[in-house]
Protein backbone atom coordinates (compact mmCIF):
# COMPACT_ATOMS: atom_id res chain seq x y z
CA UNK A 1 0.00 0.00 0.00
CA UNK A 2 3.06 2.80 0.73
CA UNK A 3 6.36 3.30 -0.69
CA UNK A 4 7.56 0.22 1.05
CA UNK A 5 5.32 -2.23 -0.77
CA UNK A 6 5.85 -5.26 -2.79
CA UNK A 7 4.00 -5.97 -5.43
CA UNK A 8 4.11 -9.59 -7.44
CA UNK A 9 1.77 -9.78 -10.14
CA UNK A 10 2.11 -12.57 -13.09
CA UNK A 11 5.59 -12.58 -12.46
CA UNK A 12 6.75 -9.48 -12.31
CA UNK A 13 8.38 -7.96 -9.08
CA UNK A 14 8.05 -4.31 -8.08
CA UNK A 15 11.54 -2.54 -6.57
CA UNK A 16 11.35 -2.19 -2.61
CA UNK A 17 12.23 1.75 -1.67
CA UNK A 18 13.19 2.25 1.64
CA UNK A 19 10.43 4.81 2.82
CA UNK A 20 13.12 7.55 4.14
CA UNK A 21 14.33 7.32 0.59
CA UNK A 22 17.24 5.76 -1.80
CA UNK A 23 20.89 6.22 -1.12
CA UNK A 24 23.66 6.55 -3.41
CA UNK A 25 27.06 7.32 -2.61
CA UNK A 26 26.70 9.26 0.47
CA UNK A 27 23.79 11.62 -0.88
CA UNK A 28 20.01 10.55 0.50
CA UNK A 29 17.78 11.05 -2.79
CA UNK A 30 13.79 11.03 -1.69
CA UNK A 31 11.89 8.97 -3.96
CA UNK A 32 9.22 11.68 -4.51
CA UNK A 33 11.85 13.96 -5.76
CA UNK A 34 13.32 12.26 -8.17
CA UNK A 35 9.98 10.50 -9.81
CA UNK A 36 7.77 13.64 -9.27
CA UNK A 37 7.68 17.01 -10.90
CA UNK A 38 5.17 18.54 -8.52
CA UNK A 39 4.85 17.90 -4.95
CA UNK A 40 3.46 14.40 -3.93
CA UNK A 41 1.69 12.98 -1.00
CA UNK A 42 0.67 9.89 0.27
CA UNK A 43 -2.67 9.50 -0.47
CA UNK A 44 -3.76 6.77 -2.45
CA UNK A 45 -2.99 7.22 -6.51
CA UNK A 46 -6.53 7.25 -8.93
CA UNK A 47 -8.22 4.33 -9.31
CA UNK A 48 -5.98 1.33 -10.58
CA UNK A 49 -3.14 3.86 -11.33
CA UNK A 50 0.52 2.15 -10.94
CA UNK A 51 -1.28 -1.29 -10.81
CA UNK A 52 -0.11 -4.08 -13.75
CA UNK A 53 -2.62 -5.57 -15.83
CA UNK A 54 -3.62 -6.72 -19.24
CA UNK A 55 -4.46 -4.65 -22.12
CA UNK A 56 -8.28 -5.36 -22.59
CA UNK A 57 -8.54 -3.15 -25.18
CA UNK A 58 -6.79 -0.41 -24.00
CA UNK A 59 -3.44 -0.32 -26.08
CA UNK A 60 0.29 0.83 -25.19
CA UNK A 61 0.11 4.91 -25.24
CA UNK A 62 3.49 4.85 -26.28
CA UNK A 63 4.05 1.63 -29.23
CA UNK A 64 0.36 0.98 -29.03
CA UNK A 65 0.80 -2.53 -29.08
CA UNK A 66 -1.79 -4.76 -26.95
CA UNK A 67 0.44 -7.63 -26.03
CA UNK A 68 1.85 -8.49 -22.68
CA UNK A 69 1.42 -6.60 -19.33
CA UNK A 70 0.73 -2.84 -19.22
CA UNK A 71 1.14 -0.53 -16.22
CA UNK A 72 -1.64 1.66 -15.40
CA UNK A 73 -0.37 5.61 -15.33
CA UNK A 74 -1.85 8.00 -13.28
CA UNK A 75 -4.20 9.46 -16.11
CA UNK A 76 -5.82 6.05 -16.83
CA UNK A 77 -3.41 5.15 -20.43
CA UNK A 78 -1.39 2.12 -19.67
CA UNK A 79 2.31 1.51 -20.95
CA UNK A 80 4.60 -1.33 -21.24
CA UNK A 81 6.88 -1.26 -18.42
CA UNK A 82 10.03 -1.55 -21.62
CA UNK A 83 7.93 1.38 -22.91
CA UNK A 84 7.62 3.46 -20.06
CA UNK A 85 11.47 2.71 -19.22
CA UNK A 86 12.92 4.27 -22.57
CA UNK A 87 10.87 6.75 -22.91
CA UNK A 88 11.94 8.20 -19.67
CA UNK A 89 15.46 6.92 -20.15
CA UNK A 90 15.52 8.92 -23.45
CA UNK A 91 13.58 12.45 -21.60
CA UNK A 92 16.48 12.62 -18.98
CA UNK A 93 19.25 12.29 -21.73
CA UNK A 94 17.05 14.58 -23.84
CA UNK A 95 16.22 17.12 -21.19
CA UNK A 96 19.78 16.74 -18.59
CA UNK A 97 17.22 16.07 -16.02
CA UNK A 98 15.06 13.35 -13.84
CA UNK A 99 12.40 15.38 -12.87
CA UNK A 100 9.54 17.52 -14.62
CA UNK A 101 9.31 14.52 -17.25
CA UNK A 102 6.10 15.14 -18.94
CA UNK A 103 3.42 12.05 -19.28
CA UNK A 104 3.94 9.77 -22.46
CA UNK A 105 -0.03 10.41 -22.45
CA UNK A 106 0.68 14.27 -23.59
CA UNK A 107 -0.43 13.35 -27.41
CA UNK A 108 -3.18 12.14 -25.66
CA UNK A 109 -4.29 15.35 -23.78
CA UNK A 110 -2.46 14.55 -20.27
CA UNK A 111 -1.01 17.68 -19.25
CA UNK A 112 0.71 16.10 -16.00
CA UNK A 113 4.31 15.04 -15.12
CA UNK A 114 4.79 11.64 -14.69
CA UNK A 115 4.38 10.39 -10.63
CA UNK A 116 6.16 8.35 -8.72
CA UNK A 117 3.72 5.66 -9.19
CA UNK A 118 4.05 5.71 -12.66
CA UNK A 119 7.85 5.01 -12.09
CA UNK A 120 7.45 2.67 -9.41
CA UNK A 121 8.58 -0.88 -10.50
CA UNK A 122 10.08 0.90 -13.63
CA UNK A 123 12.79 2.66 -12.93
CA UNK A 124 15.21 0.94 -10.33
CA UNK A 125 17.60 2.66 -8.00
CA UNK A 126 20.75 1.67 -10.34
CA UNK A 127 18.88 3.61 -13.21
CA UNK A 128 18.58 6.74 -11.35
CA UNK A 129 22.38 6.69 -10.24
CA UNK A 130 23.01 6.44 -14.16
CA UNK A 131 21.10 8.94 -14.79
CA UNK A 132 22.27 11.58 -12.80
CA UNK A 133 26.18 10.59 -13.57
CA UNK A 134 24.91 11.59 -17.42
CA UNK A 135 23.39 14.35 -15.99
CA UNK A 136 26.83 15.79 -14.34
CA UNK A 137 28.82 14.60 -17.46
CA UNK A 138 26.55 16.53 -19.87
CA UNK A 139 27.22 19.40 -17.47
CA UNK A 140 30.21 19.41 -16.95
CA UNK A 141 30.75 18.82 -20.76
CA UNK A 142 28.84 22.05 -21.50
CA UNK A 143 31.22 23.54 -19.19
CA UNK A 144 34.39 22.55 -20.47
CA UNK A 145 33.18 23.50 -24.03
CA UNK A 146 32.48 26.73 -22.96
CA UNK A 147 35.51 27.22 -21.20
CA UNK A 148 37.58 25.95 -24.40
CA UNK A 149 36.08 29.20 -26.46
CA UNK A 150 36.44 31.46 -24.25
CA UNK A 151 40.31 30.30 -24.45
CA UNK A 152 40.50 30.34 -27.91
CA UNK A 153 38.88 33.47 -28.52
CA UNK A 154 41.44 34.81 -26.39
CA UNK A 155 44.34 33.34 -27.82
CA UNK A 156 43.10 34.38 -31.10
CA UNK A 157 42.78 37.90 -32.31
CA UNK A 158 42.73 38.90 -35.73
CA UNK A 159 44.71 41.91 -36.27
CA UNK A 160 44.52 44.49 -39.58
CA UNK A 161 46.95 47.45 -40.52
CA UNK A 162 45.32 50.78 -40.79
CA UNK A 163 46.15 52.68 -44.00
CA UNK A 164 46.23 55.90 -42.35
CA UNK A 165 48.64 55.23 -39.58
CA UNK A 166 50.16 51.92 -41.04
CA UNK A 167 49.91 50.38 -37.53
CA UNK A 168 48.51 47.08 -36.71
CA UNK A 169 45.37 46.83 -34.26
CA UNK A 170 43.02 44.44 -33.23
CA UNK A 171 40.01 44.13 -35.73
CA UNK A 172 37.95 44.25 -32.59
CA UNK A 173 37.60 48.06 -31.63
CA UNK A 174 38.63 49.10 -35.29
CA UNK A 175 35.66 51.31 -38.01
CA UNK A 176 35.09 49.23 -41.22
CA UNK A 177 33.75 51.33 -43.36
CA UNK A 178 30.55 50.52 -46.04
CA UNK A 179 33.10 49.81 -48.43
CA UNK A 180 34.73 47.05 -46.14
CA UNK A 181 38.09 49.24 -45.57
CA UNK A 182 38.92 49.40 -41.85
CA UNK A 183 40.46 51.80 -40.11
CA UNK A 184 40.99 52.85 -36.42
CA UNK A 185 39.54 55.81 -34.26
CA UNK A 186 42.30 57.52 -33.92
CA UNK A 187 43.32 57.76 -36.84
CA UNK A 188 40.02 58.48 -38.68
CA UNK A 189 39.44 61.06 -36.11
CA UNK A 190 42.46 63.10 -36.95
CA UNK A 191 41.76 62.75 -40.92
CA UNK A 192 37.75 64.17 -40.74
CA UNK A 193 38.50 66.44 -38.10
CA UNK A 194 41.21 68.38 -40.54
CA UNK A 195 37.99 68.19 -43.49
CA UNK A 196 35.32 69.32 -41.10
CA UNK A 197 37.12 72.52 -40.45
CA UNK A 198 38.01 73.34 -43.25
CA UNK A 199 34.78 72.28 -44.73
CA UNK A 200 35.92 70.40 -47.70
CA UNK A 201 32.54 68.19 -47.16
CA UNK A 202 33.30 66.72 -50.89
CA UNK A 203 36.13 65.10 -49.10
CA UNK A 204 33.66 62.95 -46.98
CA UNK A 205 34.60 59.51 -48.31
CA UNK A 206 36.73 56.71 -47.50
CA UNK A 207 40.60 57.93 -46.91
CA UNK A 208 41.87 54.50 -48.60
CA UNK A 209 43.96 55.61 -51.64
CA UNK A 210 41.72 55.17 -55.08
CA UNK A 211 38.38 53.83 -52.65
CA UNK A 212 36.59 57.38 -52.60
CA UNK A 213 33.55 55.84 -51.33
CA UNK A 214 31.35 58.75 -50.19
CA UNK A 215 29.87 58.77 -46.50
CA UNK A 216 27.81 61.57 -46.79
CA UNK A 217 24.62 59.77 -47.14
CA UNK A 218 22.41 59.45 -43.66
CA UNK A 219 23.39 55.58 -43.28
CA UNK A 220 27.21 56.78 -42.83
CA UNK A 221 26.59 59.67 -40.50
CA UNK A 222 26.98 57.49 -37.14
CA UNK A 223 30.32 56.41 -38.66
CA UNK A 224 31.26 60.45 -37.70
CA UNK A 225 29.62 60.11 -34.35
CA UNK A 226 31.79 57.56 -33.37
CA UNK A 227 35.32 58.88 -34.72
CA UNK A 228 34.51 62.71 -34.28
CA UNK A 229 34.40 64.66 -31.07
CA UNK A 230 31.08 65.98 -29.88
CA UNK A 231 32.16 69.84 -31.27
CA UNK A 232 33.17 68.51 -34.54
CA UNK A 233 29.87 66.24 -34.93
CA UNK A 234 28.11 68.83 -34.59
CA UNK A 235 29.67 71.68 -36.66
CA UNK A 236 29.78 68.39 -39.31
CA UNK A 237 26.26 68.05 -38.91
CA UNK A 238 25.09 72.08 -39.11
CA UNK A 239 27.15 72.13 -42.94
CA UNK A 240 25.20 68.96 -43.95
CA UNK A 241 22.45 70.61 -43.18
CA UNK A 242 22.64 73.80 -44.64
CA UNK A 243 23.83 72.31 -47.75
CA UNK A 244 20.28 69.69 -48.22
CA UNK A 245 17.97 71.11 -49.84
CA UNK A 246 15.39 68.59 -48.00
CA UNK A 247 16.42 69.82 -44.05
CA UNK A 248 14.77 73.04 -43.00
CA UNK A 249 15.43 74.90 -39.89
CA UNK A 250 13.04 75.48 -37.43
CA UNK A 251 12.29 79.26 -37.32
CA UNK A 252 10.97 79.49 -33.71
CA UNK A 253 13.39 81.54 -31.54
CA UNK A 254 15.50 79.23 -29.72
CA UNK A 255 14.90 76.03 -31.34
CA UNK A 256 17.24 73.78 -33.13
CA UNK A 257 15.22 71.22 -34.11
CA UNK A 258 15.75 70.38 -37.92
CA UNK A 259 12.62 69.08 -40.03
CA UNK A 260 13.68 66.93 -43.51
CA UNK A 261 11.21 67.63 -46.36
CA UNK A 262 10.13 64.74 -48.46
CA UNK A 263 8.82 65.25 -52.23
CA UNK A 264 5.02 66.44 -52.24
CA UNK A 265 5.58 68.28 -48.99
CA UNK A 266 4.28 71.99 -48.18
CA UNK A 267 7.27 74.04 -47.22
CA UNK A 268 4.81 76.54 -45.92
CA UNK A 269 3.11 74.32 -43.28
CA UNK A 270 6.51 72.71 -41.32
CA UNK A 271 6.09 70.99 -37.75
CA UNK A 272 9.13 70.26 -36.15
CA UNK A 273 9.77 67.51 -33.01
CA UNK A 274 8.47 70.47 -30.67
CA UNK A 275 5.48 71.18 -32.90
CA UNK A 276 6.78 74.50 -33.47
CA UNK A 277 5.30 75.18 -36.60
CA UNK A 278 6.37 77.71 -39.30
CA UNK A 279 7.60 77.99 -43.40
CA UNK A 280 10.65 76.89 -44.62
CA UNK A 281 11.27 79.59 -46.62
CA UNK A 282 10.05 82.93 -44.88
CA UNK A 283 9.56 84.13 -41.33
CA UNK A 284 5.69 84.80 -42.07
CA UNK A 285 4.85 81.28 -41.40
CA UNK A 286 2.99 78.78 -41.29
CA UNK A 287 0.85 79.71 -44.30
CA UNK A 288 -0.05 76.46 -46.06
CA UNK A 289 -1.42 76.43 -49.74
CA UNK A 290 -0.21 79.93 -50.24
CA UNK A 291 3.17 81.42 -51.63
CA UNK A 292 5.64 83.74 -49.36
CA UNK A 293 4.72 86.15 -51.33
CA UNK A 294 1.10 86.44 -51.33
CA UNK A 295 1.52 85.85 -47.32
CA UNK A 296 3.70 88.86 -47.41
CA UNK A 297 1.10 91.06 -48.95
CA UNK A 298 -1.57 89.45 -46.45
CA UNK A 299 0.50 90.38 -43.79
CA UNK A 300 0.96 93.82 -44.68
CA UNK A 301 -2.94 94.33 -45.37
CA UNK A 302 -3.47 92.81 -42.08
CA UNK A 303 -0.86 96.06 -40.57
CA UNK A 304 -2.76 98.44 -42.67
CA UNK A 305 -6.15 97.28 -41.33
CA UNK A 306 -4.82 97.36 -37.47
CA UNK A 307 -3.40 100.66 -37.62
CA UNK A 308 -6.51 101.65 -39.28
CA UNK A 309 -8.33 100.76 -36.27
CA UNK A 310 -6.02 101.68 -33.38
CA UNK A 311 -6.73 105.03 -34.91
CA UNK A 312 -9.99 104.69 -35.21
CA UNK A 313 -10.04 103.08 -31.48
CA UNK A 314 -8.31 106.34 -30.13
CA UNK A 315 -10.40 108.92 -32.10
CA UNK A 316 -13.23 107.04 -30.36
CA UNK A 317 -11.53 107.15 -26.74
CA UNK A 318 -10.89 110.68 -27.30
CA UNK A 319 -14.32 111.71 -28.31
CA UNK A 320 -15.48 109.78 -24.98
CA UNK A 321 -12.84 111.80 -22.90
CA UNK A 322 -14.75 115.03 -24.81
CA UNK A 323 -18.08 114.17 -23.11
CA UNK A 324 -19.40 111.98 -26.27
CA UNK A 325 -21.61 109.09 -25.92
CA UNK A 326 -22.57 106.17 -28.74
CA UNK A 327 -26.17 105.46 -29.49
CA UNK A 328 -26.44 102.13 -27.77
CA UNK A 329 -28.23 100.75 -30.94
CA UNK A 330 -24.77 101.49 -32.84
CA UNK A 331 -27.12 103.18 -35.59
CA UNK A 332 -25.31 105.16 -38.22
CA UNK A 333 -25.92 108.50 -36.65
CA UNK A 334 -23.29 107.10 -34.25
CA UNK A 335 -23.68 109.19 -31.27
CA UNK A 336 -23.94 112.90 -29.53
CA UNK A 337 -22.54 115.22 -26.84
CA UNK A 338 -25.09 116.08 -24.03
CA UNK A 339 -24.45 119.35 -21.78
CA UNK A 340 -23.98 119.05 -18.35
CA UNK A 341 -27.20 120.51 -17.00
CA UNK A 342 -28.90 118.36 -19.57
CA UNK A 343 -31.91 115.76 -18.77
CA UNK A 344 -30.00 112.26 -18.91
CA UNK A 345 -32.76 110.90 -20.44
CA UNK A 346 -32.06 111.52 -23.85
CA UNK A 347 -32.74 110.71 -27.78
CA UNK A 348 -30.63 109.66 -30.32
CA UNK A 349 -31.44 110.89 -33.85
CA UNK A 350 -32.49 107.23 -34.81
CA UNK A 351 -35.59 107.91 -32.67
CA UNK A 352 -33.84 105.21 -29.75
CA UNK A 353 -34.29 106.80 -25.92
CA UNK A 354 -31.90 105.31 -24.05
CA UNK A 355 -30.16 106.56 -20.29
CA UNK A 356 -27.64 108.91 -20.66
CA UNK A 357 -25.64 107.43 -17.95
CA UNK A 358 -25.95 103.66 -18.44
CA UNK A 359 -27.47 103.32 -22.23
CA UNK A 360 -30.64 101.35 -21.14
CA UNK A 361 -33.19 101.55 -23.48
CA UNK A 362 -35.58 104.73 -21.40
CA UNK A 363 -38.97 102.45 -22.05
CA UNK A 364 -37.95 99.47 -20.11
CA UNK A 365 -36.88 101.38 -16.22
CA UNK A 366 -40.24 103.49 -16.84
CA UNK A 367 -42.14 100.38 -17.30
CA UNK A 368 -40.56 98.64 -14.06
CA UNK A 369 -38.48 100.88 -11.84
CA UNK A 370 -35.01 101.79 -10.91
CA UNK A 371 -34.06 98.59 -10.47
CA UNK A 372 -33.77 97.82 -14.38
CA UNK A 373 -30.95 100.58 -14.93
CA UNK A 374 -27.09 99.10 -14.55
CA UNK A 375 -25.67 98.74 -11.42
CA UNK A 376 -23.40 101.04 -12.16
CA UNK A 377 -25.80 103.59 -12.97
CA UNK A 378 -26.16 106.50 -10.57
CA UNK A 379 -29.91 106.06 -10.79
CA UNK A 380 -29.81 102.33 -10.00
CA UNK A 381 -32.09 101.11 -7.34
CA UNK A 382 -30.51 98.07 -5.46
CA UNK A 383 -32.91 95.35 -5.52
CA UNK A 384 -32.26 94.36 -1.96
CA UNK A 385 -34.12 97.52 -1.49
CA UNK A 386 -37.47 96.85 -2.79
CA UNK A 387 -39.50 93.82 -1.45
CA UNK A 388 -41.84 93.99 -4.48
CA UNK A 389 -40.81 91.38 -7.14
CA UNK A 390 -40.29 91.81 -11.11
CA UNK A 391 -43.57 91.71 -12.26
CA UNK A 392 -43.91 91.12 -16.59
CA UNK A 393 -45.15 94.17 -18.02
CA UNK A 394 -46.76 93.93 -21.54
CA UNK A 395 -45.27 97.26 -22.67
CA UNK A 396 -41.92 96.91 -21.79
CA UNK A 397 -39.81 96.14 -24.94
CA UNK A 398 -37.79 93.31 -22.68
CA UNK A 399 -40.48 91.94 -21.34
CA UNK A 400 -42.20 91.12 -24.84
CA UNK A 401 -39.14 89.12 -25.67
CA UNK A 402 -39.67 86.60 -23.03
CA UNK A 403 -42.47 84.07 -22.38
CA UNK A 404 -46.02 85.72 -21.25
CA UNK A 405 -45.89 86.24 -17.18
CA UNK A 406 -41.85 86.03 -17.20
CA UNK A 407 -40.30 89.33 -16.17
CA UNK A 408 -37.14 90.37 -18.12
CA UNK A 409 -33.78 90.10 -16.09
CA UNK A 410 -32.21 92.66 -14.24
CA UNK A 411 -29.51 94.14 -16.72
CA UNK A 412 -26.08 94.16 -16.17
CA UNK A 413 -22.63 96.59 -16.59
CA UNK A 414 -21.01 95.81 -19.44
CA UNK A 415 -18.89 98.67 -19.68
CA UNK A 416 -20.85 100.85 -21.76
CA UNK A 417 -20.39 103.19 -23.30
CA UNK A 418 -16.30 101.89 -23.60
CA UNK A 419 -17.55 98.50 -24.61
CA UNK A 420 -19.39 99.81 -27.66
CA UNK A 421 -15.30 100.61 -29.00
CA UNK A 422 -14.32 97.08 -28.64
CA UNK A 423 -17.51 95.96 -29.99
CA UNK A 424 -17.56 98.23 -32.89
CA UNK A 425 -13.26 96.98 -33.25
CA UNK A 426 -14.35 93.27 -33.51
CA UNK A 427 -16.69 93.83 -35.96
CA UNK A 428 -14.26 95.28 -38.26
CA UNK A 429 -12.09 92.97 -37.98
CA UNK A 430 -13.95 90.58 -39.32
Amino acid sequence: GGLGARLHLRGVHEERFPPEGLKIGDRLIPVTGAFMSVSSSLRPPPTTAGNLGAALGVPCVICFGEDGVLKTLHCGYKAHVSCLKTFWSEKVVTLCRLTNIRCPAEVAGCAADLADTDLRGVVSAADVAAAERHVRDVDEQNRQLIDDLKRQSEEYRPMFQCAICLVEHEIEGCCTLPCGHRFCFESLQYHFDIIVRERRLNKLACPAEGCGCSLRSEESIHIFQQCLSEDTYHKLHEFLTRDNPHIYECKHPGCEERVFLDDGDDFADLACAKEHRFCGKCDLGPHPQMSCEDREEQVEREKKAEEVRRDTEDAWKSAIALGWKPCPRRCTFGGGYKAAEECDHVTCECGFEFCWDCGIERQVALMHDNRWHKPSCRYHTPPSEVSEPPVWVAKCPECKLMLPGVPCQFPEDDGYPRSYIERRSMRRRR
